[in-house]
């Protein structure tokens, strides 16, 4: 009796100086075969990517993964972002692989877009693929994928993926499909 007493009160003595329980992680999705459960640093994100990708040191939810002969490599980054109470954005939206008509500085054009209507955390996802020309990184017919998704109506996600090879982007397309958020 005396141990349940003393853990009880360690438990309100923590509650009363504010020490809260981490946050739970995200859930971990359901992995094909020849795919690897990976986190973001703080555990927010979990997601089901190819062989070689790993988190990228010191990035909260970019993967990448190297290609010694390769300029860029592969690598895929998503984010979540919280819109003021409004709802409203200055950026457009959804997003696009090519720059807005509004852009004046470092505008990116793109070819070869395909549109996909996709499932990411439960939600209808607006995602294209194509090649990216321009932009601040100076592209050249770059392979990209941009995803954007609402989670809720002030909380907006977005992911995007830079490769080497066009086919790796139906292949991150549909890893993004496993992503999990924690809720």
């Amino acid at each position: 009796m005396k141990h349940t007493t003393t853990v009880v009160a360690l438990g309100a003595a923590a509650i009363a100086l504010g020490c809260q329980t981490p946050p739970r992680a995200a859930a971990a999705p359901v992995c094909r075969i020849g795919t690897s459960l990976l986190w973001s640093a703080d555990s927010s994100l979990s997601v089901c990517l190819p062989p070689g990708f790993a988190l990228k040191s010191g990035k909260s939810a970019l993967w990448e993964r190297p290609r010694p002969q390769a300029p860029v490599g592969d690598w895929l980054s998503v984010q979540i972002d919280r819109l003021d109470t409004t709802g409203d954005s200055a950026e457009p939206w959804p997003l696009t692989i090519a720059s807005s008509p509004r852009c004046a500085v470092d505008c990116a054009t793109a070819d070869s877009v395909t549109v996909y209507a996709d499932s990411i955390t439960e939600t209808i996802a607006h995602v294209e693929t194509g090649l990216a020309t321009g932009g601040e990184p100076g592209f050249r017919r770059q392979p990209i994928l941009v995803a954007s998704w609402e989670e809720t109506p002030h909380r907006r996600a977005s992911a995007t993926a830079i490769v080497e090879a066009g086919a790796t982007l139906d292949t991150l397309r549909h890893a993004l499909r496993t992503l999990r958020l924690r809720r």
